[in-house]
């Protein structure tokens, strides 16, 4: 493979991995602009390849998009619909742009790759620390620089520490291709003691999914180095199935065995007996309209949705906070089988992967931790949620590499 010059590939995926979760930290969502910025940098300098990935892909965001696009004609508000179809569609683009630019990079480029990301993502965890420690004074410091201010002053106002979740999400997403890098260049010590890093920052979150996130994907990753193929059938089956069987497992009926008292907290609405009341609502809502579903993004509309579960807390906030389920209510039996389809494909993709065993641990880590917040937590249809999911995916793509069991650079 010939030595790329001039502005490549690599460059902007440095770039973009470098500016991720650093901006992410100060200005939410930040994720999304730089993933478009990145794509249309990715199309100008021609790294678009159209390779297989990303004709699967392709195929199943279209399929998607035709059909959520054709549920306006049953959904509750239609306009609502065609709006996030159209919001859909760029991110769809974006990412595929981007992901496909990612594959199979010559080893200057992928170097250049994965520095900017791992630079990024240990500015991003010092950044961390920091507003933690100081209670996030700087976020109001920097909102109110005359420069600033007129961009960031806009959002939303900002609530200590749970603004932070979607920063967390990030960590512990990017984590993955970080301490894989470390793990390569300087050893088992620095991936662990980068890893370890990462997650004593998340640990002081507030965000329980992330804590939950992380350690399965520890403990998926170890298992991918002991079994390999069992792990990845294993992890495939138990994805499929709960695609497939959601409303099924989780209705309330089902899930009596778990602790029913956790508080529900004001500034998050969030606990694991609101969680279970809200799915339990849903699947009711689900056995309504078990073929077609409500229609794309139905939730945000749902009958009832807003009633009061307990003080402060609703029915339906906005989303199932389990994609499944919110597959199945929005897009019905269509929907169940657009996923399954998807997974599938992807973890075809993970077992057939020209890497070693420890590259597809990596690999398969990353996934199932995309996966635990898919189930746990947000809209499914979220473009700043999608667009990590995008740009994580992207950052595994370019240090994907092919080698000898225990090689490093």
């Amino acid at each position: 493979m010939t030595r790329p010059r001039g502005l490549h590939i690599g460059h902007i995926l440095g770039a973009a991995g470098l500016l991720a979760l650093p901006l992410e930290v100060f200005s939410w969502p930040s994720v999304t602009p730089v993933m478009v910025a990145a794509a249309l940098a990715a199309l100008a300098c021609g790294s678009w390849r159209w390779s297989l990935l990303s004709r699967w892909l392709a195929a199943l965001c279209l399929l998607l998009l035709l059909y959520g696009t054709a549920s306006a004609g049953w959904s509750l508000e239609p306009l609502g619909v065609l709006r996030l179809a159209a919001q859909l569609l760029g991110t769809f683009v974006a990412g595929l742009v981007l992901v496909d630019a990612a594959r199979g990079l010559a080893p200057e480029e992928r170097e250049v790759s994965e520095k900017g990301l791992v630079l990024g993502f240990i500015i991003g965890l010092a950044l961390l620390e920091i507003m933690l420690l100081t209670r996030a004074r700087l976020i109001d410091y920097v909102r109110d620089l005359p420069l600033l201010a007129p961009v960031l002053g806009h959002q939303r106002h900002f609530i200590f520490p749970v603004g932070f979740d979607p920063a967390m999400t990030l960590v512990v997403l990017l984590s993955w291709p970080s301490v894989r890098f470390a793990w390569r260049r300087y050893g088992a010590p620095a991936a662990i003691a980068l890893a370890g890093v990462a997650f004593a920052i998340v640990l002081q979150s507030e965000s329980m999914t992330s804590k939950v996130a992380f350690a399965v994907g520890v403990v998926v990753c170890l298992a991918a180095r002991l079994a390999p193929r069992v792990a990845v059938s294993a992890v495939a089956a138990t994805l499929i199935l709960w695609i497939v069987a959601a409303p099924l497992f989780l209705r309330p009926q089902v899930l009596w065995w778990l602790p029913q008292a956790l508080p529900v907290k004001v500034e998050k609405q969030s606990s694991l007996t609101h969680r279970l009341a809200i799915w339990g609502f849903v699947i009711e809502r689900i056995d309504e309209r078990p073929i077609l579903g409500w229609g794309l993004d139905s939730s945000r509309w749902m009958p009832g949705g807003h009633d009061l579960f307990l003080r402060n807390a609703e029915l339906l906030p906005l989303h199932p906070h389990d994609a499944a389920l919110q597959l199945r209510l929005d897009l019905g039996i269509p929907g169940v089988l657009l996923g399954v389809c998807f997974i599938f494909a992807l973890f075809r993709a993970i077992a057939g992967s020209p890497g070693d065993a420890a590259e597809r641990a990596f690999q398969l880590a990353f996934t199932v931790v995309a996966f635990v917040y898919a189930a746990l937590s947000y809209n499914l249809w979220h473009v700043w949620w999608l667009t990590m999911l995008w740009l994580g995916s992207a950052f595994m793509l370019a240090g994907a590499r092919a080698g000898p069991e225990g090689t490093r650079e």
